[in-house]
């Protein structure tokens, strides 16, 4: 590959891309967009856990069961009210969530040692519903239970006579797995941004300018292909590697705002100076290797139209980490470096969970992008030579 020839293409192609204000805006919101929903999710679940955790629960009946809406008031951040007249009609127009309904029977029900019961409405169509409800009806399964116990003890019986077997959940996760937990879609957003900020240069570079007319003039100078194409991955490259930087730097900012204590988290020490660089070691490289993968698609494309329809194609490689994590664990496996995406995704996983990989790792993930780009740049290279994919339209 001639590098002066290859130099000239890439300034040549980096200056069509300037030029075109609107598509590099368009890159840049692909960017800065896509972790910014990431934290609008987190930030959201956030509220309906904090809006679940302060339950504000209308209750019809009151005078039916004053021990049962007197225990409700004692519990922590149960705030107990009135009742619309209509409870369906309440929960179904959205003024209220939740509402428990105490039958006019519950007191001579409960008088006579026989089972009560109670009404619950609501829409669990609804996520912010199903969260009230599902607390709602532990606190009366609470209830019931402590006068399950009650009862036993009147008759002289074991409370734990009725209950032979009893679970607990023990959570052994540590507190950096559970902030891994959180943040592993955030490489997923890195390895998008590479593919989709390549692919617009990629595509206009190829199938775009044999399409207007301008790849046969390209081709009378004296340059060989591999220096055309080699030039045309070069500035795709660079487009990409700095949107994925673009991406890194801001979702590292953004993921500041996520109100981690409402998860019972601190704020993941591992957002820092330290993680970008280490972002940016993994997915600069696995920048060469997406754009030389959709500069060889694009190749292939006998139009503009259809190159751009690669996107539909490309875009579950960067999913492709999460379909290997249902069959195999992505954290702690550093020996899978070499593998293209999926290699990238498990060391940011560890990077994410507080770990230190080996620069050994970086550097085997580093060189097999770049082999695997440079066979993609030598088919479009070949490409480029045949008459049919230059002039076939």
């Amino acid at each position: 590959m001639n590098v002066h020839a290859s130099r000239v293409v890439l300034w040549k192609e980096l200056l069509d891309v300037v030029r075109d204000r609107k598509a590099v805006g368009l890159m840049l919101a692909t960017a800065i967009l896509s972790p910014l929903i990431y934290v609008a999710i987190q930030m959201i679940g956030a509220i309906r856990q904090r809006n679940t955790s302060a339950l504000v629960l209308p209750v019809a009946g009151v005078e039916h069961a004053p021990e049962l809406v007197d225990w409700l008031r004692q519990q922590t951040e149960v705030d107990v009210v009135s009742a619309p007249a209509d409870p369906a009609a309440a929960v179904r127009n959205r003024t209220a969530d939740v509402i428990l309904v105490v039958e006019p029977d519950f007191g001579d029900r409960m008088s006579r040692g026989v089972t009560a019961k109670v009404r619950l409405f609501a829409d669990t169509s609804r996520t912010a519903s199903a969260a009230k409800l599902a607390r709602t009806r532990a606190l009366i399964d609470g209830y019931g239970l402590q006068l399950a116990s009650l009862r036993l003890t009147a008759r002289g019986i074991a409370p734990e006579v009725a209950a032979p077997v009893r679970t607990e959940d023990v959570d052994v996760s540590s507190l950096d797995q559970r902030l891994v937990s959180a943040l592993l879609a955030l490489p997923i957003f890195f390895a998008a941004a590479a593919l989709m900020c390549s692919m617009p240069v990629a595509v206009d570079a190829t199938a775009g300018e044999r399409e207007r007319g301008s790849l046969e003039p390209l081709l009378l100078n004296p340059l060989t292909s591999g220096a055309i194409v080699g030039g045309k991955w070069l500035a795709a490259s660079v487009v990409s590697g700095s949107m994925a930087l673009c991406c890194v730097v801001f979702s590292i900012g953004a993921f500041q705002l996520v109100p981690w204590h409402e998860f019972g988290m601190r704020t993941p020490p591992v957002l820092n100076a330290r993680t970008v660089w280490h972002m940016l070691a993994l997915y600069v490289p696995l920048s060469l290797f997406m754009s030389a993968l959709t500069i060889c698609l694009a190749t292939f494309s006998r139009s503009f139209k259809e190159a751009q329809s690669l996107g539909a194609v490309l875009m579950p490689v960067p999913l492709l980490p999460f379909v290997v994590s249902f069959f195999l664990p992505l954290m702690n496996r550093p020996w899978l470096a070499p593998v293209p995406v999926v290699g990238q995704f498990a060391l940011a996983a560890d990077v994410l969970g507080g770990g230190s990989p080996a620069p050994l790792w970086y550097v085997l993930a580093a060189t097999s992008d770049l082999a695997m780009a440079l066979v993609f740049v030598g088919l479009a290279a070949r490409l480029f030579r045949r008459e049919s994919i230059v002039f076939g339209r």
